[in-house]
C-alpha cells in the first residue's frame, strides 16, 4: 500500500501525534509497501514533527531504520545511535512537548518508538527572598517588641530567626 503523500496527515496513537510537511519538495513523505514490509519514507526538505500527549513530555524517540537513515534534529536535543534525547538543560526544565526532524537525506523508517512521561504540574517549593522581608523583634519570653532597647532579642526576618544583642 503506497500512500503517495503524507503532507498534512497526522496519524495519532495513544495520544502521540506525528505530522508531516513536504517543504515544497517533489518527493513527498509517504508510507511505502516495501518487499520487507511497510516503511515510512521521508526525504531531504521534508519535516516530521512528533508531539507528546497532553500533560506529557518527550523523554526519547527511537527509530528503527531501513537503509540510508539520516535524520537531522531540527529542535532541542540530539540523535545518537538512532535515538533522540532532549538536551540536558531541556530535560532539567522537563517540558519538551514536540520535536521537529528534518532529514539530511533519503530516510526509510520501519518503526518509531516514542517515550514520554507526565509533566509535574504541582508546586515543588515556595521560595521567599528573606533579605527583603520585614524584620520583627521578640524578647526571650516571645513578646513582640516594636522598638528594642539594649538587651538580648530574637530577630525574625522571613523564615530566618537569630538571637541578637542590642547595645
Amino acid at each position: 500500500m503506497d500512500i503517495p503523500n503524507l503532507t498534512g496527515v497526522t496519524p495519532t496513537k495513544d495520544g502521540v501525534a506525528i505530522s508531516f510537511a513536504d517543504g515544497s519538495q517533489s518527493n513527498k513523505p509517504r508510507w511505502w509497501e516495501a518487499s520487507a514490509g511497510t516503511e515510512l519514507r521521508i526525504y531531504t526538505g521534508n519535516t516530521m514533527t512528533v508531539t507528546a500527549p497532553a500533560n506529557m513530555k518527550l523523554t526519547s524517540i527511537e527509530f528503527t531504520k531501513g537503509s540510508n537513515f539520516a535524520l537531522g534534529d531540527g529542535s532541542v536535543g540530539s540523535i545518537a545511535n538512532n535515538v533522540w534525547t532532549p538536551a540536558t538543560q531541556e530535560r532539567a526544565n522537563a517540558e519538551v512537548k514536540d520535536v521537529t526532524f528534518t532529514p539530511t537525506g533519503k530516510t526509510f523508517i520501519d518503526k518509531i518508538t516514542v517515550n514520554y512521561e507526565s509533566i509535574n504540574t504541582g508546586v515543588d517549593d515556595i521560595l521567599s527572598d528573606d533579605a527583603n522581608a520585614p524584620v520583627e523583634y521578640y524578647n526571650l519570653q516571645g513578646v513582640r517588641v516594636a522598638n528594642p532597647e539594649s538587651g538580648l532579642y530574637i530577630r525574625v526576618q522571613g523564615k530566618k530567626a537569630t538571637k541578637v544583642l542590642v547595645k
